[in-house]
């Protein structure tokens, strides 16, 4: 029955194949896009596809299609094995319209190559086919560079810089005060000249408080001494 099915079938089959197997090519990069953040091997992401392939390949005894052998299914699954893992590392590392695009293009080269110089298949029009190849290569190379995102240098934001340089300038300040008076027991005042000198020695300035006033209080209760010592 498929088989009466696909004879009797012209051109227009072809087509309508083509135009299914671009939106399927097209548009299995975005589940691998998707996925460009989850640590996985991308041979792992490719068995995946090979163990799906396999499970579906065997609806063919099913629609009533005889099985047969060849030794250019291990070479192409070979092939598709290596091209698939490719992409996924294309997607994750390129984009995905930069990377689908370029394979896309140089796909459509080489099976026409082929086409052309291995299996004889006529072209009406070498001059046409010329010129639809120049334009692919122009497409590719403008996809190419203009879809690559440019870095920009953007000097940090006045704002952010003002509200976070003098707490980090605190905290630092009140770490090191922290590390030189700490001790099991101490109450007491830092001067906050103390903390100036040493801001100054070690290349750093804090904040333009009042000398006079002490930067922060440390207060301890003392540690209960053992009645039994």
């Amino acid at each position: 029955m498929v088989d009466s099915i696909f004879e009797g079938c012209s051109d227009s089959c072809g087509w309508l194949a083509g135009i299914v197997a671009a939106l399927a090519y097209g548009s299995f990069g975005v589940p691998i896009r998707e996925t460009k953040d989850i640590d996985v091997h991308p041979l792992v992401f490719q068995s995946y596809k090979t163990i799906t392939m396999f499970m579906l390949s065997w609806l063919v005894i099913f629609m009533g299609i005889a099985p047969s052998w060849t030794s250019w299914g291990l070479v192409s699954g070979g092939l598709w094995v290596v091209g698939g893992t490719g992409g996924v590392l294309a997607i994750r590392m390129a984009g995905l319209a930069i990377a689908v695009g370029t394979w896309a293009s140089v796909m459509i080269v080489i099976n026409f190559l082929v086409g052309i110089v291995l299996f004889q298949e006529p072209v009406s029009d070498m001059f046409a086919t010329l010129g639809a190849f120049l334009l692919l290569a122009l497409g590719l190379v403008g996809m190419s560079l203009y879809s690559t995102p440019q870095p920009v240098d953007q000097p940090p934001s006045t704002e952010m810089t003002e509200n976070i340089g003098p707490n980090q300038n605190e905290v630092e300040e009140i770490d090191r005060a922290l590390i030189v008076k700490r001790t099991s027991s101490y109450t007491g005042k830092i001067d906050h000249r103390d903390i100036q000198r040493r801001n100054e020695e070690s290349g750093s300035y804090g904040s333009s408080a009042d000398a006079d006033e002490p930067l922060f209080t440390i207060q301890t209760e003392p540690k209960e001494k053992d009645p039994d010592q």
